[in-house]
């Protein structure tokens, strides 16, 4: 489906043109109780639940990799344990996907969002991960530093990481042969039960610390106490780190713009199998799927289109109705197409390296509408590349 635009009240002006029409035939707080509306109900009704479902969840994981940890250690084979480390994995990883999308704040990227640290990649760096990096540190138990997640970069690290610790199968590592731990022998020494408690040793690491920092998120995002949860419900007052509910929403707006930055233009660009995102837990589908749900839960405001107030309701109550229904419809297309991908997303590129494309297209006119009349229309200026560009 290619959504057509229909901009009521803008006629045929371009973006720019109506965006500053827009500010010129209005009082410039003419939006502002509406935009404090929709942040507080964000703030309690997407951005506390989301990144507190995703800090319990990661917990859980840690619970589960720690016993596998502890079973291997005493000399046990862990099978039952790594099994329910894995499911608690997929638990975890569904959890966090939506946080993913909700990168503003202190999850955000320093410089780029109001209070953002950068803090997402905490706990998940994909795709800035380092698999061959990530085996040296098993041949020389480089994790076992007590300073490692501390000191380490991050592509060593985090979710990424752990599911390449819980799911890889084997005793190959991801190095070419004339890496040192090839030519060395380091790598070859370690038989095939010390490599499952190196692996099982560094996984409960990882998940140690991403579960810290995600505690630490859920915290913040608390919407009674946490600085960002509360500033982004009280947008626009004393203590706030949001100055108006303008400033609030655009940076909400910019995180939701990941449906091109990297949806579009990373997960579902792989050229093949071995490029996709969750190549070893095989759950690309699954995370994009969570992704777009986390998007709709912003559109809508809440859990529900019933529960909230959010952007489609913001919309409609500056009378562009049509560009909500073109937003929603966008969503429940590009949702559509995500589950009419056979099997995994590897799976569908053997078969036929063009089967993403029609998720591809519907994400991209998605993207298009938030970029445009979504903007144009409630006089946002996200931050990130592209904004206000409907094409």
């Amino acid at each position: 489906m290619k959504i057509i635009f229909k901009i009521i009240t803008l006629g045929a002006l371009t973006p720019a043109a109506s965006a500053c029409s827009l500010s010129s035939s209005a009082g410039p707080d003419e939006l502002e109780p509406t935009r404090l509306a929709v942040a507080d109900s964000l703030a309690r009704r997407v951005l506390a639940p989301t990144y507190g479902a995703a800090a319990e969840d990661l917990r859980a994981l840690d619970v589960t990799v720690a016993a596998w940890s502890a079973a291997v250690a005493s000399g046990g084979d862990g099978a039952a344990e790594l099994a329910a480390a894995r499911g608690a994995f997929t638990t975890a990883m569904d959890a966090w996907q939506g946080a993913e999308v909700l990168q503003l704040g202190p999850a955000g990227p320093a410089g780029v969002v109001i209070g953002g640290e950068s803090l997402r990649d905490e706990v998940d760096s994909w795709p800035v991960t380092a698999p061959c990096q990530a085996d040296r540190l098993l041949a020389s138990e480089g994790y076992a530093a007590p300073d490692f997640t501390a000191t380490a970069l991050v592509n060593v690290r985090g979710l990424d990481v752990l599911e390449l610790l819980l799911f890889r199968e084997g005793t190959q590592n991801a190095c070419d042969a004339a890496d040192p731990i090839n030519t060395d022998g380091t790598w070859q020494a370690l038989d095939a039960a010390e490599l499952v408690r190196r692996r099982a040793a560094y996984a409960a690491v990882l998940s140690a610390a991403v579960a810290d920092v995600a505690s630490g998120l859920a915290s913040r995002w608390d919407a009674d106490t946490g600085d960002f949860g509360k500033g982004l419900a009280t947008a626009g007052q004393a203590g706030s780190p949001y100055p108006s509910g303008r400033l609030a929403l655009d940076d909400v707006l910019g995180a939701l713009l990941y449906v091109e930055s990297t949806i579009k233009e990373r997960k579902l660009a792989a050229a093949g199998p071995a490029e996709v995102e969750s190549s070893w837990a095989r759950r690309s589908k699954e995370n994009v799927r969570a992704n777009l749900l986390a998007v709709q839960q912003v559109v809508w405001g809440g859990p529900s289109a019933e529960v909230g107030r959010g952007f489609d309701d913001f919309l409609m109550e500056v009378g562009q109705t049509s560009v909500a229904d073109d937003l929603n419809a966008a969503l429940n297309m590009s949702l559509a197409r995500v589950d009419e991908v056979e099997g995994t997303f590897a799976d569908a590129l053997a078969a036929d390296p063009a089967s993403l494309q029609p998720l591809s297209l519907a994400v991209s006119d998605l993207a298009a509408v938030l970029k445009g009349p979504v903007v144009v229309s409630l006089k946002l200026d996200p931050p990130g590349e592209g904004a206000g560009d409907a094409d």
